[in-house]
């Protein structure tokens, strides 16, 4: 069966005000997993959307305040049927928009996978953090006041075991560029 995402605007008082599907090129499941609201009140919707066959790829949704989609992008890995995710989202007071997740093309290891969008969904950057091992999956994103990016997740540190994850923590600056990487 068909499962398209699904985002709600409720006013203060828990009326509605608008609803808002994403419905995915391919006949899978689409999966809103993170929600960001910026300062003009547009609702970014974050998470993953299957695409081309059975490929599961990076989405991100941008809704206006009044709740027309204004448009959808979305990161592909490399191979077919991969499976990829935007797991947080976050904007910033110039209105860019940078989320974190991971790419997991079939056959690989996953690896960290973070882009910035300016608010026309034009991509400023994309970057990816690949330990020398198995699986990197970043589960959240912040920004400090001068808008670099931190992320935080997981990776796994030995390939040999059946689950050995660290938790591990990235700061890229503004313009994408790792700044460091803690485990």
């Amino acid at each position: 069966p068909q499962k398209d995402g699904l985002t709600i605007k409720y006013n203060a008082a828990g009326v509605p005000q608008w609803t808002k599907t994403f419905n995915g090129v391919g006949d899978n499941t689409d999966k809103p997993k993170a929600m960001a609201i910026d300062a003009s009140g547009n609702t970014f919707v974050a998470g993953s959307a299957v695409e081309y066959g059975n490929d599961n790829n990076f989405a991100l949704q941008k809704i206006d305040a009044t709740g027309a989609t204004t448009w959808v992008k979305t990161i592909n890995g490399t191979s077919v049927e991969s499976s990829d995710a935007t797991e947080a989202v976050i904007t910033d007071a110039t209105g860019s928009i940078y989320v974190a997740g991971y790419i997991h093309n079939k056959g690989f290891a996953s690896d960290i996978t973070i882009a910035k969008y300016d608010t026309n969904g034009n991509q400023i950057w994309v970057n990816s953090y690949d330990y020398i091992t198995e699986s990197d999956r970043a589960v959240a994103i912040g920004l400090d006041s001068s808008n670099n990016v931190y992320v935080t997740g997981r990776s796994d540190s030995d390939a040999s075991l059946v689950s050995n994850d660290d938790i591990i923590t990235l700061k890229y600056s503004n313009a994408g560029f790792v700044q460091w990487a803690t485990r």
